[in-house]
């Protein structure tokens, strides 16, 4: 039979063996062209829905300065991960291997100010499929598909060298929150969209009940307690039986 620092010691393994969650954001918003791009392969307030997903303990690199600082979310448990879903089967693109840079008044790509920007890395390739990437099909590349917070001047950042969850989910500070991508319309002639975000949140878009993460926390807890009171039970047991 088991002891109780063996039961104590099971405990422990459990919530050991229980792998740390990462935060995942739910966004949502409408895909506009940006001028002066015809409206061809998106139409104008299309809507969009998606998710990232990234390990906030990742810590920044040492390049760069404290204006620009990038981060490795490929190294995250789980690795980071961002989806756009855009109309009803339109595009559906999905990047599994994610780096974010952090600019204060910096901005290179984005002419300047505060800008906090996700992209896909090329390798693996991100997924995109959907009947408009078939006929006109979205321009990847690291720099020009990306989420991306913007703000000129530069006045939300004391720095680039921390990076905090609370300064995306805190969409309405920024001059833009949101996707931004070109296609190629046609297979030749670009046309680039931006869709800004509408709602940034842990919690799924019109969803009513906690996000996955939360749910896993609450069976974590309702396990620990069994365990607990399994412990408790067996001292008391034990103590009757010695008297």
């Amino acid at each position: 039979m088991a002891t109780p620092r063996a039961l104590a010691a099971f405990i422990l393994a459990t919530a050991l063996a229980i792998p740390a969650f990462s935060n995942t954001y739910y966004f949502s918003g409408t895909i506009n062209p940006v001028a002066p791009s015809a409206s061809i392969s998106i139409p104008p307030g299309t809507p969009f829905t998606g998710s990232l997903t990234l390990d906030p303990n990742v810590a920044r690199c040492n390049c760069a300065d404290d204006q620009h600082r990038n981060y490795d979310y490929t190294s995250g448990t789980p690795p980071g991960m961002w989806q756009v879903h855009i109309g009803s089967g339109l595009y559906d693109f999905t990047a599994n291997s994610v780096g974010m840079e952090e600019d204060h008044n910096y901005g290179l790509f984005f002419g300047g100010g505060d800008v906090i920007w996700f992209w896909a890395n090329p390798t693996p390739p991100p997924t995109i499929t959907g009947t408009g990437q078939a006929a006109n099909p979205i321009t990847f590349n690291n720099l020009a598909t990306v989420l991306l917070w913007s703000k000129k001047p530069g006045t939300i950042l004391a720095d680039a060298n921390t990076f905090s969850v609370n300064n995306i989910v805190n969409i309405s500070q920024w001059n833009f929150a949101g996707i931004d991508f070109s296609v190629n319309q046609g297979q030749v002639n670009g046309e680039h969209y931006r869709g800004a975000f509408t709602t940034f949140s842990s919690t799924p878009p019109g969803a009513g009940t906690p996000s996955k993460n939360w749910l896993c926390w609450i069976l974590l807890i309702i396990l620990l307690l069994l365990l607990l009171l399994g412990l408790i039970w067996f001292v008391r047991r034990r103590s009757r039986v010695a008297t």
